[in-house]
């Protein structure tokens, strides 16, 4: 691949464009890999399924899979109009006859015509919304997730988040008394926040974690402080709530959506790891990581066991960087930086520059000679919680994958011709997201309409073609081929 190996936002270091971490553990494929880790299989990639998102905002993250996976059936839910029309409108523009985005609230569920569901998936509302909402989510999931379905559920996780409790209460205090537009009071409660903060001792001098925390939230924008910290309804759960509120439904934990947060090597010392292995509860156990890691996120993999669960079988993977660039895998941990081990990953990196290969497919490689089956199914999935590699979607089904997903990145392209509206496009090889910037995106909208990708992207971004023409051979040369082995383009 040609694009420079950069660490990204959340510590990994790949060159597949920065991928928003919500939206990676969003993915199915990501998903069924998570599980398969642990031995669980749930889906096999490329065959029918049912995707339900609640709470699905304007919906991206259900377009992406829904284009990338045309023999599946997607639906999103949410309660917000604006959103629901967004979502409706990148639908039919992409054609994408797929997916169905329902306006309604969680209450409304229980009356809605929906279809029995693999996946059912909710991002960080578990801790936005009431009691009485998250009881109407669980009747939604008890009626509509399969026997062998996942549910995916993150949230804001305790002991990481304490801090942030009373800090969120002296916020809204501030919020409360304000006046204005809600933007506006946001401002206020920020303000009011910063200047107490500003005195010295007290609470923020006791706790700096949780003034660290509010220096880094108020430079957020108010739409993100919004959702995140002024809801009427904000509350943070011990991994233990999670198990308690769906043990009644047959769900049963499995692993974290984010495979490499799974695997306690990369996070625990020796003396940490044999006390997690001495507890005969595996919640118990969940409840030492997050205590030793001082989690404030958790994402969590939860499936309803029956006799139907069988391990996913192979999966191909797909090098995410250059294997010259072995030495740069890293990711920062409580243990400071953490590394695959190099020889055996410079020889699947080395294996995977040519094409996709399945597990047993990179045992018999000559670049993998001297790597066992059994080691090499460890190995490479160590090298994908990196996300080092990827899991790629199978080829059966390809070519309708491709031109739904070309079809969908049209419309991104076209409504962020006006201004950016999302950096993210979908890629038909991983299945899943790929940041692609508002500039990149206009060179590949005049390549579709056959006119001038200089002289278009100038005028769109209001910027000279003098250097719009320099950026555009950077493209070409630095960036455009490892889109194209994407899908992208």
């Amino acid at each position: 691949m040609n694009f420079p190996a950069q660490p990204q936002a959340d510590g990994y270091v790949t060159e597949i464009p920065y991928v928003a971490a919500y939206q990676r553990a969003l993915n199915p494929s990501l998903q069924a890999m998570a599980l398969n880790m642990r031995g669980v299989g749930a889906w096999q990639r490329g065959t029918p399924m049912t995707y339900m998102e609640l709470g699905c905002g304007f919906g991206l993250s259900t377009l992406v899979h829904a284009a990338t996976n045309p023999q599946a059936t997607f639906i999103g839910v949410d309660v917000l109009p604006e959103h629901v029309a967004t979502a409706r409108a990148l639908a039919q523009a992409a054609g994408l006859s797929n997916v169905t985005f329902i306006e309604g609230s969680f209450a409304s569920l229980a009356g809605m015509d929906l279809p029995p569901c693999d996946f059912i998936a909710m991002h960080g509302v578990w801790s936005w919304i009431s009691a009485e909402n998250r009881a109407h989510i669980l009747q939604c999931v008890d009626a509509r997730l399969k026997p062998g379905g996942v549910l995916y559920v993150s949230y804001n996780a305790l002991p990481g988040s304490a801090a942030a409790i009373p800090m969120r209460q002296l916020m809204m205090a501030g919020f409360t008394r304000a006046q204005g537009s809600i933007p506006q009071r946001i401002g206020t409660a920020i303000a009011m926040t910063d200047e107490l903060k500003s005195v010295g001792g007290g609470f923020f001098a006791d706790n700096p974690l949780a003034a660290h925390r509010f220096d880094e939230l108020k430079t957020r924008p108010p739409n993100y402080l919004a959702h995140e910290y002024f809801n009427a309804d904000w509350q943070a759960f011990y991994h233990k709530d999670l198990v308690a509120s769906v043990k009644g439904l047959g769900l049963e934990f499995i692993s974290q959506a984010d495979p490499f947060m799974s695997i306690d090597e990369f996070h625990f010392k020796p003396a940490a790891r044999a006390q997690i292995n001495a507890a005969a509860d595996p919640v118990i156990s969940e409840t030492l990581r997050d205590y030793l890691a001082d989690r404030e996120f958790r994402a969590d993999l939860f499936v309803r066991r029956s006799d139907a669960n069988q391990r996913v079988g192979d999966t191909r993977f797909f090098a995410a960087m250059r294997a010259e660039h072995v030495d740069l895998i890293k990711v920062r941990t409580t243990l400071g930086d953490v590394s695959p081990p190099r020889a055996p990953a410079l020889a699947i990196l080395t294996a995977l520059q040519e094409r996709p290969l399945t597990i047993d497919e990179l045992a018999q490689h000559p670049a993998c000679s001297g790597i066992s089956k059994k080691s090499m199914n460890v190995l490479a999935f160590g090298l994908a919680a990196f996300a080092a590699i990827e899991p790629v979607m199978p080829a059966t089904g390809e070519a309708e994958r491709t031109e739904s997903t070309r079809r969908f990145n049209r419309a991104l392209w076209e409504k962020n011709h006006a201004a950016l509206w999302t950096e993210t496009n979908a890629s038909p090889v991983t299945g899943g997201s790929i940041e692609v910037s508002r500039e990149d995106q206009m060179y590949f909208l005049a390549r579709a309409e056959n006119v001038d990708p200089v002289g278009f992207t100038a005028k769109a971004l209001g910027a000279p073609e003098t250097e719009i023409r320099t950026r555009y051979r950077a493209f070409q040369s630095e960036r455009l081929a490892a889109y194209q082995r994407l899908g992208i383009g």
